[in-house]
């Protein structure tokens, strides 16, 4: 869909994404072996639903997160959402209808895996600008 991060919703991201976040089972390790056969364009596209599954995460539930996640800096909050993305699917969903869920910065862990993806893009192919 390399249009742009603003595209890629739970509906427009293609099961393939999911399958490959579920394969790896938390595991970083896996989630980066899956990764070594993407091209740079794959690579970018990878990155670009994360960024936009997270995207739409915090746009269209920030009037709903409690108040104190509301307070977060912007940048935190992208860095949740995309810890959320990291969870799965139905993970991803539930917060994504239950905007009031959206977890506090001391509830997430490593790892994050969208920050996989630009290691393995910059080792790869250098350095990664969205």
């Amino acid at each position: 869909m390399a249009n742009g991060d603003n595209a890629w919703t739970i509906d427009t991201v293609p099961q393939a994404f999911w399958d490959r976040i579920a394969a790896a089972g938390g595991d970083v390790r896996k989630f980066e072996e899956s990764l070594a056969a993407l091209t740079q364009d794959e690579l970018r596209e990878v990155f670009a639903q994360f960024a936009g599954l997270a995207k739409t995460l915090v746009v269209s539930g920030f009037r709903q997160f409690p108040e104190d996640v509301r307070e977060e800096l912007t940048e935190t909050l992208d860095e949740i959402a995309h810890w959320v993305v990291t969870q799965g699917r139905a993970f991803y969903q539930d917060v994504l209808e239950h905007p009031e869920k959206f977890p506090r910065r001391r509830q997430i862990r490593r790892p994050i895996f969208g920050a996989a993806v630009i290691e393995e893009y910059t080792r790869r192919f250098g350095p990664f600008q969205e």
